[in-house]
């Protein structure tokens, strides 16, 4: 077999899989091309080991060679990276580490721990973060800078103000970490560093900080992507604390699903790992999977698992908002389309399950946009992300369209639209402030 035959026979398990591992259809391209690059350089050392191993293997250190790269600055002649690589994947750190690691983001003042959670696990900008806790734009900044020190400190490193010089703010060695500061100060940044060893020790500590920080993502950021087909399905990647997830005895993780989303693909703690499903509740139509990682899942320990998935979700998500919210519908039917055990906490907390049919309204537009019959050809795409958790956590969203044409409407407005077709979301949801939107789009004609 070459290396065309074996790409055609592997590269959509890699696609797959490189989606669950870094939650963005546009990088997961990048990284299946470097994949496929190297693949084709190294073919000659190939020595019939499994094809799909093989690939398997380029594929995950091309996937960590770019963890690598998130907080430092390859272009930069200093040397200040010196965490391996394995110590950048989520599970990485020790059980205890984990523990102490969440607790010490939860006991930080409300103020600190929003700045730092929609920093870090949103990539939310000063501004943005400033209009969520209404403070000038420096206090957010400063903000983000205190609640990383004293997260170090909590951790146990040493205070930042004992390595830190004078000659440099602590905001200006964070945003260097975080890349958001602009090409001229970066470059002041390096010739400062390049003479002064207490900020360079700085910058090693808090990229250390950073990754560990990425270890427990799973607990402060829920992650949607979607690429929806010209025949109205789509392929779905999924990443949010769950709480219908368990582990077992074994150390195996079980959650559930539905039958109309079967899931092709799963990874957990950024490996991905082989699972069984089984029908456990056939009226309902309920999956039950469970996923057996190599390294087994501890009690108490976060668990930073993806799953993808094939489904027609944009044709039932449409007829069922337009079922829940007519008002022509009886309440009986309501009450049925209502009935799931996380609607019915939501609607308790929310005081009742009009409060919940208000919000969606709301936040679709309004119903006469949700009734309004679609055009011959084009499809709806209904999404909604609710937590019933008290404090507020990021949640981003994506959806790539079949080619650039096809948009009809969106509402709201996306964030940011990425080459031409990708549209992504990022919100502080809260109970109150779900993130939901309608994707209006074409679909090829059948034939």
């Amino acid at each position: 077999m070459n290396i065309e035959q074996m790409w055609e026979k592997h590269s959509g398990y890699l696609k797959q899989m490189l989606t669950a591992l870094t939650r963005d259809l546009d990088l997961a391209d990048d990284l299946l091309q470097e994949t496929y690059l190297r693949a084709r350089m190294g073919f000659t050392d190939y020595r019939g080991e499994g094809d799909k191993t093989w690939l398997t293997a380029i594929a995950k250190n091309v996937f960590l060679a770019h963890l690598k790269r998130k907080y430092s600055h390859p272009e930069s002649p200093l040397d200040l990276d010196r965490q391996p690589i394995e110590d950048m994947l989520p599970g990485s750190t020790s059980h205890i580490d984990h523990i102490t690691l969440r607790e010490a983001v939860s006991d930080l003042t409300p103020p600190l721990r929003t700045a730092l959670v929609m920093r870090h696990f949103g990539g939310f900008s000063y501004q943005e973060i400033a209009q969520q806790l209404s403070c000038p734009r420096g206090t957010a900044q400063r903000r983000v800078w205190e609640a990383v020190r004293k997260l170090r400190t909590m951790l146990g490193a040493e205070p930042a103000s004992s390595m830190q010089c004078r000659k440099l703010m602590g905001t200006a060695l964070l945003d260097y970490v975080y890349k958001v500061t602009r090409p001229e100060q970066a470059a002041k940044v390096e010739a400062h560093l390049a003479e002064c060893p207490a900020c360079r020790q700085t910058i090693v500590e808090l990229r250390a900080t950073a990754r560990t920080l990425d270890t427990v993502a799973v607990d402060f950021k829920s992650v949607y992507v979607y690429e929806l087909d010209n025949s109205g399905g789509m392929i779905g990647a999924e990443t949010y604390r769950s709480s219908n997830m368990t582990i077992d005895e074994n150390g195996n993780v079980t959650f559930r699903g539905h039958h109309s989303m079967p899931i092709t693909c799963i990874t957990v703690n950024g490996e991905d790992v082989d699972f069984y499903a089984e029908e456990t509740e056939p009226q309902n139509r309920i999956m039950t999977y469970t996923a057996r990682p190599t390294r087994p899942v501890r009690p108490g320990e976060p668990v930073d698992l993806s799953f993808i998935f094939n489904s027609d979700s944009p044709k039932k998500t449409d007829a069922y908002l337009k079922n829940l919210l007519d008002p022509a519908n009886s309440d009986e039917m309501r009450a049925r389309l209502l009935n799931d055990p996380f609607t019915q906490q939501l609607s308790e907390k929310l005081g009742g399950y009009d409060a919940l049919v208000d919000i969606m309204i709301r936040e679709c537009g309004g119903l006469e946009r949700i009734m309004a019959p679609l055009p011959e050809g084009v499809m709806r795409y209904n999404f909604s992300h609710w937590t019933p958790y008290d404090e507020p956590g990021v949640v981003t969203a994506s959806i790539r369209l079949p080619d650039e044409k096809s948009l009809v409407d969106v509402h709201p407005k996306p964030d940011e639209i990425r080459r031409n077709r990708t549209l992504l979301w990022r919100r502080m949801v809260t109970l109150t402030e779900p993130l939901i939107f309608l994707v209006d789009y074409r679909i090829s004609p059948k034939r």
